[in-house]
Order: C-alpha cells, then structure tokens, then sequence
C-alpha cells in the first residue's frame, strides 16, 4: 500500500483540530459508532478534550465507556487536488497516510486515488 498515488478526485480537510492519541493513552467512548466504507469508527474524547473519529481497531476495551490506545494515532487530515501526486506511507480503515510534495501529512480517504504508474 506504500508508494506514490495520484488523486482523482479533491479532499478538503474536515477537522481543523483532530483527536490524537499515544499508545497506552485512556480515551472516553461515548458509545457512538459509524461504519464507514465497511470499517467501524468510534466516536472519542482524548485526555485533553479533543473528540473525534478513531479507528476501532486503535482501541483495547477497558470499560464499556474507555478504552486503550493500542498505538499512536493522529486524525489529521490532508487536502488535495485531482491529478496531485502524494506519497503514500501507510492505511487504516479506508484512509491512507500520505505525504504531499511540501512535505506535509495526514489521512487522505482511499477512493479519492488512481494507481500512479
């Protein structure tokens, strides 16, 4: 899933301050939940008050309203362009982690590319 793809379609950023988390971190569930795609994401609040969508795979159930973080997780997001080329690092639930030609990061959703040659 790694390598340089090319967008076919533009993403505007949703979340202008995404939720975070680090790996051990206690987030709180409100019991929320959207399947997306075929991927279930839950709706959280970190230690810090930020809310936002996390994968449910990122979580170790500890109550039936908190779980663990069982990595890092950062939401950010990253807008583009149809035709722009980003530099693909890694995938979750539909959404790939890419790098920009300036050197910026974040989630771009998967069906927003074409495979680059």
């Amino acid at each position: 899933m790694t390598g340089k793809r090319v967008a076919r379609s533009a993403y505007t950023v949703c979340y202008a301050d995404p939720i975070s988390v680090r790996k051990g971190d206690l987030v709180n569930l409100s019991g929320r939940q959207d399947n997306w795609d075929g991927h279930v994401w839950n709706w959280a609040q970190n230690s810090s008050g930020k809310q936002g969508w996390i994968p449910d795979d990122l979580l170790a159930q500890v109550t039936e309203t908190q779980g663990r973080a069982v990595r890092d997780y950062s939401a950010v997001e990253l807008s583009c362009a149809p035709g722009e080329v980003l530099t693909v690092h890694g995938a979750t639930h539909g959404w790939l982690w890419c790098e920009n030609n300036k050197g910026e990061y974040g989630w771009v959703p998967e069906n927003c590319f074409a495979e680059s040659d």
